[in-house]
């Protein structure tokens, strides 16, 4: 008689069934988070609070950029070729520049772009070298130019900020310039 009512109570027959049964784990292997892992984070001290009278006013990565700027550019000719307020000397679009680097190569083009954005200001220059179109692009503050020329502006200035369509006319398309230059000196 016992057995008969272990049998019909349903409590008991589901004790009964998951004693037989392992039950699987709902979760799937790849959903599981491992706990062996540890990461170390460093903390570091608080910078100093600024304060009206600290040199800390100023903005220190602005602060930085200036001292390298002084560094890689000491007489000052560097910064005054993409600096808009002097028109006599800075870079505009449309102009001939020869770039003469360290290992006495040297470049010439049109600038088609220029980026100004503090230390890595550059320009986009844009020859054609036997009729194949080649473009090459100078850092302003790179150790590895020695100087760079204005060799000639257009007579009306451009009036848009990139020139990237001289790259698919033949109309706007810059010249043999090497030639030229060459033939303008002698």
């Amino acid at each position: 008689m016992f057995r008969a009512i272990a049998r019909a109570h349903p409590a008991v027959a589901f004790a009964r069934a998951a004693t037989l049964k392992p039950i699987t784990p709902i979760l799937s292997r790849s959903y599981q988070i491992s706990t062996k892992q540890f990461k170390t984070i460093k903390v570091y001290a608080p910078l100093p609070k600024k304060t009206p009278g600290s040199p800390l006013k100023t903005n220190l990565t602005g602060a930085v950029e200036k001292s390298l700027i002084y560094k890689h550019d000491p007489a000052g000719w560097r910064s005054a070729l993409i600096d808009r307020t002097k028109p006599d000397t800075c870079l505009r679009p449309g102009d001939i520049v020869r770039v003469l680097k360290n290992d006495k190569t040297h470049f010439s083009g049109m600038v088609i772009a220029i980026k100004r954005n503090g230390l890595a200001s550059s320009f986009l220059l844009r020859n054609k070298i036997t009729g194949l179109g080649v473009e090459s692009r100078y850092m302003v503050y790179s150790p590895t130019i020695r100087s760079i020329e204005i060799v000639r502006r257009p007579m009306k200035p451009k009036r848009r900020a990139k020139l990237y369509y001289v790259r698919g006319s033949t109309k706007h398309d810059v010249g043999e310039l090497e030639t030229e230059i060459k033939q303008k000196r002698f």
